[in-house]
């Protein structure tokens, strides 16, 4: 399993919920374009407005223009996200192919002469360390030990604290004379010598082992450049520009949604400028204080056609409740998948966010659309059920990504290849209740 085809699965399974978030907002501008034309229909009715009236022919070329261009709004925008879902699954297999061709690469340049010479020597350095740092520990705890009982000493740390046998020390005649005595009956001079000597001894260890790790970034550092110089030929170079593209057409085509997004929600929420001219209309012909106080005028000198009038709306109004409903859940459900989208795309991403997109518009950032190479995660636990389960609300989304993380494998036990590493477009997540 690489970090491709795990997000593979969090972008499928954002996209999924984008659709059916889009199919809501649909249903729901329907329904009030419906809403809006039974309403005319009622002050029509009530108000004896002929068809082929100024008013009349106002108010039906207004709910016709919004429903057509309600219609265009909805295809526009189902073929923008799909266009957006088929360049993200084209990076994705780009990027796949890069890591498969890197890996291979890889597998053949462990076996140039270099390699195999630089990795020799890196490890031979990296088993000498150990003895030295061995050393170096029990030689830094020996001399900790020795020195702590010169500072326990209250005569010797007495003269040391007065800098005494020092170019600093300055002391009148009776003080000197009172010093040189204490320096006498603590054996000053030698303990001063072996506290130097102590001191000497723990720097030198060390300097020494610091030079030794030096000297193993030098030869890590070696072996990764060897390693780049063999795996970046022209046909790498070449996948590494067209995944750069592939990644400024998808910011583009998600770009290209949202303010599609945006229109289809405002015709579902009837906040578009038709349905505002249609519900002005509707307030101007209206001549009592509401449509349910006409109906009952009506209804007052006996006419049948109130009650079903009443019932018709009251049905109708209570699927645009349903269908309103329905798109809170549906939004909420694709909040939901884009946190895990965006949480897994900066966890695995190999830079930093830079071109600060990330903090306002996430699915605009290009530091974090692009992953890392030959890395590998364990074939258990089952991701997509884990996602289920997320979307279900039975995990919490840092325990998921947490969990994700855990399944990282060191680079010594990941596999070169497996047959799971090529990337498949990602299965049907929809079973998570939004």
């Amino acid at each position: 399993m690489t970090p491709v085809t795990l997000m593979a699965l969090a972008d499928q399974n954002s996209q999924d919920y984008l659709s059916r978030l889009i199919d809501c907002l649909h249903s729901c501008a329907h329904l009030h374009t419906e809403h809006l034309q039974l309403q005319v229909h009622i002050l029509s009715d009530l108000y004896d407005i002929a068809d082929d009236s100024f008013e009349a022919r106002q108010i039906q070329h207004v709910l016709k223009q919004r429903q057509q261009q309600q219609a265009q709004c909805y295809a526009q925008l189902k073929q923008a996200s799909q266009d957006a879902a088929v360049s993200t699954q084209t990076l994705r297999e780009h990027q796949a192919k890069l890591d498969q061709d890197l890996q291979q690469a890889l597998g053949e340049s462990s076996q140039s002469p270099a390699m195999r010479e630089c990795q020799h020597e890196l490890q031979q350095a990296q088993d000498a360390r150990e003895p030295l740092k061995r050393d170096h520990l029990l030689l830094s705890q020996e001399c900790t030990q020795k020195l702590a009982s010169y500072v326990r000493h209250p005569m010797y740390r007495y003269l040391r604290q007065q800098g005494f046998a020092s170019t600093t020390y300055r002391r009148n005649a009776l003080n000197r004379f009172l010093d040189e005595w204490l320096a006498k009956h603590c054996n000053f001079s030698q303990n001063l010598r072996n506290e130097q000597l102590l001191n000497a001894m723990q720097q030198h260890s060390a300097a020494q082992l610091a030079e030794h790790d030096k000297h193993i970034g030098a030869l890590e550092q070696r072996l990764e450049d060897l390693r780049k110089a063999l795996t970046q030929q022209p046909v790498q170079a070449k996948q590494v520009r067209r995944i750069e593209t592939l990644v400024n057409q998808v910011i583009d085509h998600w770009a290209q949604v949202e303010p599609l997004y945006l229109e289809a929600l405002r015709y579902a929420r009837c906040e578009d400028e038709d349905g505002q001219d249609a519900l002005r209309w509707l307030k101007y012909e209206l001549k009592a204080e509401s449509l349910e106080a006409a109906l009952a005028q009506w209804a007052a000198i006996g006419s049948p056609q109130p009650e079903r009038y009443r019932r018709e709306l009251l049905a109708l109004r209570q699927r645009l409740d349903i269908a309103t409903e329905q798109i809170n859940e549906a939004l909420d459900a694709l909040r939901h998948a884009e946190a895990l989208e965006f949480a897994l795309r900066a966890s695995m991403s190999p830079f930093a966010c830079t071109c600060g997109a990330q903090s306002t518009a996430p699915v605009r950032c290009t530091c974090h659309l692009l992953l890392p190479t030959g890395e590998r995660y364990a074939p258990r636990p089952d991701y997509a059920s884990l996602i289920d389960s997320y979307m279900n609300r039975a995990l919490l989304l840092g325990s998921l990504i947490n969990t994700i993380k855990a399944a990282r494998l060191a680079p010594a036990t990941a596999p070169e290849h497996t047959v799971s590493d090529t990337f498949s477009p990602a299965p049907q997540l929809m079973q998570g209740h939004p």
